[in-house]
């Protein structure tokens, strides 16, 4: 999957779309560019988003963000998941928008190489419009009756 390929939504949902609840995306292998001086050895990467809180009224839910905090702490744990801690961004509730999603996503995607393993996960709410396309939502959703798709 490349880099482009990855969709937010932010705003507002548009009326006929189906909302998919909770999405979760996981070990995504995005194509990087590798980084100036970067060695042979294989790097670990993560980025981990889970809201809970939205900014609209009626759409807060219980375990996402509580679940990347879980997540963060297996994964840099050195006996189970031995992610370097500097490699792992983790975004919650209104840190998580859809600016600061993208910004992560760049900010991996210049340093990791070709070999490179990046983990994403995203817990939240999500929109499948009419004709497939998946979108996340991130945080600043205003109104839950339109959806206005942001391109990552």
């Amino acid at each position: 999957m490349g880099f482009s390929e990855f969709s937010l939504a932010r705003s507002t949902r548009r009326p006929g779309y189906r909302a998919l609840g909770v999405i979760v995306l996981a070990c995504c292998a995005l194509c990087a560019r590798p980084a100036a001086g970067q060695g042979d050895e294989p790097h670990s990467y993560a980025l981990l988003v889970g809201i809970s809180r939205y900014s609209a009224p009626g759409m807060d839910l219980v375990t996402p963000r509580n679940d990347v905090l879980r997540l963060h702490e297996i994964l840099v744990d050195p006996a189970v998941g031995g992610f370097p801690r500097k490699n792992v961004t983790v975004l919650t509730d209104g840190q998580a928008t859809a600016t600061s999603v993208r910004l992560a996503l760049r900010d991996i995607a210049s340093e990791a190489g070709p070999s490179d393993l990046i983990l994403i996960y995203f817990s939240g709410h999500g929109e499948l419009l009419k004709d497939g396309t998946a979108y996340l939502v991130t945080h600043e959703l205003q109104d839950p009756s339109r959806v206005l798709p942001d391109h990552v």
